[in-house]
């Protein structure tokens, strides 16, 4: 917490590092919601009608709770007052907008502040091993990697909402036939959010969701669903995954842009709504219901 480490002023040879596990657009766009006293930034007027548009957004079930709001105010309101460094997950061709939005906001306190976009940390060669067939390796290769190695290029769909989305059984149903009825080859990461306890293994916190009966035979050999850990940096590199069904969590939306998969964005709450517009202006997308 930003405020925890206020003390670091006092303290010789010491600084603050604030690492954002969201896009710049995100930090930029709620930073100058919340009004923080902050010298003022005049964006190309692209950028502010796009502000605008994130500023005007109704709050819905969506929306972070009043006091979630608060809680962020406060840790900006404090990160704001000493120097630092601001360090992103993403990149210039990405979000250097924001990027440059954000390093003259908080210059305006310290001219010691940085602004810095560090990109995905992946390691591309360790990503080719995994990725590729490699006949001399000992190392078991997952299951769904097999599964993709016998599959055309691009025609299998990836569908996965991250570690933080919870959905009704009927909304289970409904993807499940929709997928069905789609005819298109797709690996479906079924799993429950994760809760404040991670540790419990055979607890009540676990739910196992119910599919239609007789769906994965059905399914068999057209889709996959998995309900356990599955390498998505691996089947996203995969020539032949084609598409990527997901919520628009940050370093799900920076993989599958890495790996030039296209995305198919269902935004489900906090940073999301923000992701799918960056995407949709920045990179030529479309929204539709």
């Amino acid at each position: 917490m930003s405020w925890v480490v206020q003390d670091v002023v006092a303290i010789p040879n010491t600084e603050m590092y604030f690492f954002h596990a969201v896009s710049a657009l995100d930090v930029c766009s709620r930073i100058l919601e919340a009004k923080l006293n902050v010298d003022p930034v005049t964006p190309p007027a692209d950028v502010a009608e796009i502000l605008q548009e994130l500023a005007s957004m109704e709050p819905g079930s969506d929306s972070p709770p009043p006091l979630m709001v608060k809680y962020v105010e406060k840790q900006m309101s404090c990160a704001v007052n000493y120097s630092g460094l601001n360090i992103f997950s993403t990149c210039k061709p990405i979000d250097g907008i924001y990027l440059d939005l954000m390093q003259q906001a908080f210059k305006s306190y310290d001219e010691r502040w940085k602004t810095w976009g560090l990109g995905l940390f992946m390691n591309p060669l360790e990503m080719e091993q995994n990725i590729r067939k490699d006949t001399t390796s000992t190392l078991p290769r997952h299951h769904l990697l097999q599964w993709l190695d016998k599959q055309e290029p691009n025609s299998v769909i990836r569908v996965s909402f991250g570690s933080a989305a919870s959905f009704t059984d009927e909304q289970i149903r409904e993807l499940a036939l929709g997928l069905e009825q789609s005819q298109q080859k797709f690996i479906w990461i079924l799993k429950e959010a994760d809760r404040a306890n991670v540790f419990i293994i055979n607890g009540s916190s676990t739910r196992t969701f119910a599919l239609p009966e007789g769906y994965e035979e059905r399914v068999e050999g057209r889709g996959i669903v998995e309900r356990g850990w599955a390498p998505q940096l691996e089947v996203l590199g995969h020539a032949s995954t084609g598409g990527y069904l997901c919520h628009c969590g940050w370093n799900s939306v920076m993989e599958s842009i890495s790996m030039g998969v296209p995305i198919a964005a269902w935004p489900l709450h906090t940073d999301h709504p923000r992701t799918v517009l960056l995407l949709i202006k920045d990179f030529d997308g479309f929204a539709g219901r």
